[in-house]
Order: C-alpha cells, then structure tokens, then sequence
C-alpha cells in the first residue's frame, strides 16, 4: 500500500504490542514498516529497472526475517539501548514482515521469495490507498501520541486498531474470491474462455470490483462489477491489435518485462499515426473501465527496444476525483 499506510502500521505494531518501548518504539516500527520501499531507490534514472526491482528481494519473505536481526540491533544501539535487544529484533521483524503482507493485498504484484523466484503474488483485496484501512491505524497513532503517560491506553488503541485491520483485509479477500467466481460465470456465459481473470479493487468504493480477464489469443475482458447487480456494467471484449512490429514490440526485454508486469492483462493498440500503445488493465477507472494508469508506447520511427513507459503526469491526466466519486456511486446506487 501507500508508504504513508505502511509506516503508520509499522508504529502500530510497535505501540501495540512493545509499549515499554514507548515512542521511541513507535518511531523506530515506522521507519522498519517504510524500510522495504526504499527499493524505489534503485529505479531511478531506470524506470524499466524499477518494475523489475519494485517489490522484489525487499519484500521477499526469505530475506526479511535475516534483515530484522541488524536493524534491531541497530534500532536498540541507537535508541538509548533500552529493554532487551531480542525485543527490538522483534519489532524488527513484525514491521518487515507485515510489509509485504499488506503489499500481498492489493493488485501491483509482490515477489514474495525472491531472488529464487521472479513470481509476483496479489490477493486483490483492497486498493492502493484504502482510507477504511489506513485512517483507524493514524486516529490510534494520535491517540497513542496523546496518551504517551497512559501507555495501557495506547496500547489498546493500536490492538484494537490492528484487529479491525485484519478483520477488514479477511472481508475484502472473502468479498474479492466472490467476484471471481461471478466473473468467472459471467464470462463462460459469454462465450470467452478465460485463461486467468483478476478482480481488484478500484480506489474510492471498495465494494466494486475491476474485473479483467485474458483468453489464449490475448483479448481482454473488461467490466465495473457490483456484486449484487454483477450484469449492470456489461462486459466490453477488447481485441489486441497484430502485426509484424507489435509482436517484435512484445518479444523485445522491455516487451517481455511489461507483459510480466502486467500479468498478462496487456492491452495492444496502435494509433492512426503509427505509434504502439501497450496498457495494463489490471487497473481502470468507474468513468472510463478501458483507460489504463500504467502505459507504455513506441513512436512508429523508433526501434522496438526503445518502447518507453508513459509518465504518470500524462497518463493521469484525465483522472478527475469527483467524477471518478460520482461514477462510482451511480453504478451502486442506480435501479
């Protein structure tokens, strides 16, 4: 999730579970919970690198655990050398480890065992920013920040807190494997024979679902589903355009990294003027159910290793809140 999310819980594991380690504690589990992210590092200046690199080895549950043990050290040493330091291992450890965990819950995809396998693992279960999670989490850190000479009372605030996150988490995977399966139905009523179907979780209204789906000759399926009224958003069959140069497009790395990337979801287009526009569609707005955050394209005098990706600045350029908020609402409120 956001890196703001993942520190937050990272201090709630601390304020929860180690509330002798008070807010020292509380400061040292935000910054293990943000640890992971700074993966983001290695992608810059190589944006292609960062897809390959983003959620990889630090977020592998193999390296993790042996990570816990000098940063706990570290935290402990660094911190006033207070309690045991087998406890700051132990917070350590839960910060890290609950990382790529609450990662596993939304659609980007997470390497969760790395370097031994590339293999990207996504539950679906909540957005990218997800405020029904993310906002008890900072309501118990400011209460634990109020309350920091009443540490009892902290601490339950953050247990609490972590179990309404759980709980939600196990709502949304339950409400998510629902869809599937009423995708899935959907589908076969169609008549598209899906290889591998994905419905995640748009931003706003965790109740709706993005359902995409892929057959073998590479069409995408795509609908706005609401689980009680799954026919009110038809499903819109997409074909993926083919030529010589799209399919040397597909074979080239980047090609290959963005197919990876996109777990097969890869929409395929050229426009009037030559230029090949690759989408993911894993992701999708309540507006607009085609249009994809993630791009790449390929000018039509460039070489096929020179397909680039499409800056966010452009490609949410057409992203309007209220409008998204709206739409959103009209498809589960409307008759």
């Amino acid at each position: 999730m956001d890196i703001i999310t993942q520190a937050a819980l990272g201090g709630a594991i601390a304020q929860g579970g180690f509330k002798s380690h008070q807010r020292r504690g509380v400061a040292f589990g935000a910054f293990c919970g943000i640890v992971p992210d700074l993966d983001s590092l290695l992608s810059i200046g190589d944006r292609w690198q960062g897809l390959v690199t983003h959620r990889g080895s630090s977020h592998s549950l193999l390296i993790l655990p042996l990570l816990a043990i000098p940063l706990g050290w570290l935290g402990w040493r660094l911190l006033g050398r207070r309690g045991h330091v087998g406890n700051w291992i132990h917070l350590a450890f839960w910060a890290l480890i609950t990382h790529p965990l609450l990662d596993l819950c939304t659609t980007y995809g997470t390497q969760l065992f790395a370097p031994l396998s590339n293999t990207r693992f996504a539950l679906d279960t909540v957005a990218i920013i997800d405020p029904f999670f993310s906002l008890p989490i900072f309501v118990a850190l400011f209460v634990g920040f109020r309350a920091a000479s009443w540490p009892d009372k902290a601490s339950r605030w953050a247990r609490r807190t972590l179990i309404w996150g759980l709980t939600y988490l196990l709502v949304q995977l339950i409400w998510t494997r629902a869809n599937d399966h009423v995708f899935r139905e959907r589908l076969a009523t169609a008549g598209f024979e899906a290889e591998a179907i994905r419905t995640p979780v748009p931003v706003l209204w965790p109740v709706i679902r993005h359902a995409v789906a892929h057959d073998k000759d590479g069409r995408i399926a795509v609908s706005k589903q609401v689980l009680w009224a799954p026919e009110r958003d038809p499903i819109l069959v997409l074909k993926p355009d083919d030529s010589p140069r799209i399919r040397s497009v597909l074979a080239s790395p980047r090609g290959r990294i963005w197919t990876w990337f996109a777990d097969g979801m890869v929409g395929i287009e050229t426009r009037e003027d030559g230029t090949i526009i690759l989408s993911d569609h894993r992701y999708g707005l309540y507006s607009d159910k085609t249009y994809s955050f993630f791009k790449a394209e390929l000018p039509p005098s460039s070489p096929v290793y020179q397909l680039e990706m499409v800056r966010p600045s452009r490609s949410r350029k057409n992203f309007n809140l209220g409008q998204e908020w709206l739409s959103g609402w009209q498809l589960i409120s409307q008759d």
